[in-house]
């Protein structure tokens, strides 16, 4: 789901033309679109093809969620590394912010794709659970190098320069 604060016109002309009247009073027509929070109103979307904040340079493509299928680091065996899950990324481009999971912790944070160029944005907000073995160390390393992506089909790859550093599946 992509959510997005109510705190300019366009999310604003959005919100209103989700309304009618009745009885005097302007009304949503979906609630489920709508929630409370002490900061304002959120208008909750549940797709990614639409941009509830104009960005110029958002990467349409890249939105949604990406399963990790390869590591360039050889060193260890892809399997024994992510045994339980395989990390993920899910992308949003409305305010640039992905999430994720690493194989064992949560995570999340902003992006910055532009053209070519794609940059994890620091800090990365993390959970902090103990993982066993390289895994999530070996990922985070890799994700700290990115400078570059390619998307191809259904294959997200991210590099550093002209090197390939790990390749994701859309799910």
């Amino acid at each position: 789901r992509q959510i997005a604060f109510l705190v300019d016109e366009f999310l604003a002309r959005e919100a209103i033309a989700d309304m009618t009247e009745v009885n005097g009073k302007m009304v949503f027509l979906d609630s489920k679109k709508l929630k409370f929070e002490k900061n304002g109103i959120v208008l909750i979307r549940e797709d990614c093809n639409t941009n509830t904040r104009f960005n110029p340079d958002a990467k349409p493509e890249l939105c949604g969620t990406w399963e990790l299928s390869a590591l360039a680091d050889s060193t260890f065996v892809f399997d024994s590394l992510f045994a339980t899950r395989k990390p993920s990324l899910m992308f949003t481009h409305d305010d640039d912010l992905f999430s994720g999971h690493t194989g064992c912790n949560s995570m999340r944070g902003y992006y910055r794709a532009r053209e070519e160029e794609f940059r994890f944005r620091e800090p990365i907000a993390m959970t902090k659970m103990m993982c066993e073995g390289e895994g999530e160390k070996t990922y985070l390393i890799l994700l700290k190098k990115v400078n570059r992506f390619l998307i191809d089909d259904a294959s997200l790859t991210f590099f550093k320069d002209d090197e390939v550093l790990m390749r994701f599946s859309k799910k």
